[in-house]
């Protein structure tokens, strides 16, 4: 069983990134997505834990992408702020809504 969650966490962080440049990425909306492309999920899974797992990802950070991310913003600041944007850390979401 354990497998097969860490599966549906991955297509839903898969679906997530998808519905994000295309539509709505509201839980419920990434449930219906999901549901719809892999059905057997909602045989092992109920609804809502389905749903649990998209509110959790959606509110997850991605940690590399804010490692890769921060240099960036550092050099930024150099370049054109002289540096006066100290102590900004960057926080890379999935959904900035949340």
């Amino acid at each position: 069983m354990e497998t097969l969650r860490t599966q549906l966490k991955e297509k839903v962080t898969d679906l997530v990134m998808e519905l994000m440049d295309n539509y709505d990425t509201a839980p419920e909306f990434t449930y219906e997505a999901l549901v719809d492309e892999f059905p057997e999920f909602s045989r092992n899974f109920t609804q809502d834990e389905i749903i649990s797992v998209c509110e959790d990802i959606q509110r997850s950070e991605i940690p590399e992408e804010a490692a890769r991310l921060q240099p960036i913003f550092e050099n930024f600041n150099e370049r054109y702020f002289d540096g006066e944007l100290r102590g900004y850390t960057i926080r890379a979401v999935y959904d900035i809504n949340y």
